[in-house]
């Protein structure tokens, strides 16, 4: 169900996003248009654009969830009783390493 939600999402933001529109559509000038003006995108679903518009939708419900995926697993430090050290400790636990990950990570790239 995520991955036809996120396939029809993706699909509007693609026919308002001119940059994502080269991801699923070629922009072609249909018959008959006036010269001069924007010509209008000719819309057709082939079995390889929908089996991208899947792919896409599935990765976009995929980080779409993310974020709450990952206060569901932390949930457990969410315990009131807990001093400020015990707080301390256990934010640099959960936050060091991504940022340590993602700061190598985009060296390695750059």
């Amino acid at each position: 169900m995520g991955t036809v939600v996120g396939a029809i999402v993706f699909y509007f933001l693609c026919l308002a996003t001119p940059v994502l529109k080269p991801l699923l559509f070629e922009a072609t000038a249909t018959p008959g248009t006036v010269p001069g003006a924007t010509p209008l995108p000719s819309i057709k679903l082939d079995s390889v654009q929908l089996t991208l518009l899947a792919a896409y939708g599935l990765v976009y419900c995929y980080i779409a969830s993310a974020p709450i995926l990952v206060f569901h697993a932390g949930r457990f430090l969410l315990t009131l009783r807990a001093g400020g050290r015990v707080w301390a400790k256990r934010f640099l636990l959960c936050l060091t390493p991504p940022i340590v990950f993602a700061i190598v990570i985009s060296e390695l790239l750059t």
